[in-house]
């Protein structure tokens, strides 16, 4: 998969970014679609959050 596959892929979430997406606790069908299109599991996406929260910070630092 390439990247401008991914970033069409990427569209179908609510803001276009799994890292805006919302919590596993509640259910999102758009968000569940995607991360199966990019063969990803939960703890890839929990990951992925983990790294969005640890850069704002960083950046919000400066």
């Amino acid at each position: 998969m390439d990247k401008r596959e991914i970033k069409k892929i990427m569209k179908e979430t609510c803001w276009g970014s799994l890292s805006f997406c919302c919590d596993f606790s509640k259910k999102c069908e758009s968000r569940d679609n995607v991360i199966r299109k990019l063969n990803l599991g939960i703890s890839d996406i929990k990951k992925l959050k983990e790294n969005f929260d640890r850069e704002l910070l960083e950046l919000l630092k400066k």
